[in-house]
């Protein structure tokens, strides 16, 4: 089944994701072990995080975890909610949100090897980079 949050690679390059460490907090850190998909299938989590299926966080260019923002405080500090996310042929993230506003967010991270087949694959279609 698709969602909107399906992107897919129409040429080189892999997505990055990091595994949390403790998913179940407000505060989390990461396991700082990047790996690498192809697949595109993702979701937001409870906090607006951009993770694959198995909950792997999404790293966008920035080198940072994606993070939308599900609520923003217009001009008069009213809580506006995330009614839209839209994704450009680039990778980059616009969000749209009940006052009507619309946000310009980070745009996905691709990454490339010199070596793909030197990946190690971790099973469930992520790979870590290695001495090949």
């Amino acid at each position: 089944m698709l969602s909107e949050l399906d992107v897919a690679i129409s040429d080189v390059g892999m997505f990055a994701t990091l595994k949390r460490v403790d998913p179940g907090q407000d505060a989390f850190g990461y396991d700082n072990q990047l790996t690498y998909t192809r697949d595109g299938s993702f979701r937001l989590d409870n906090d607006g995080t951009l993770v694959t299926m198995d909950g792997r966080a999404v790293i966008g260019a920035d080198g940072q975890a994606m993070v939308v923002p599900l609520a923003r405080a217009d001009a008069d500090g009213n809580a506006q909610r995330l009614t839209a996310l839209n994704i450009g042929e680039d990778g980059r993230f616009e969000a749209t949100y009940g006052d009507g506003s619309v946000v310009d967010l980070e745009q996905i991270g691709l990454f490339d090897f010199v070596n793909m087949a030197g990946l190690k694959g971790m099973g469930n279609g992520h790979f870590q980079v290695s001495a090949a």
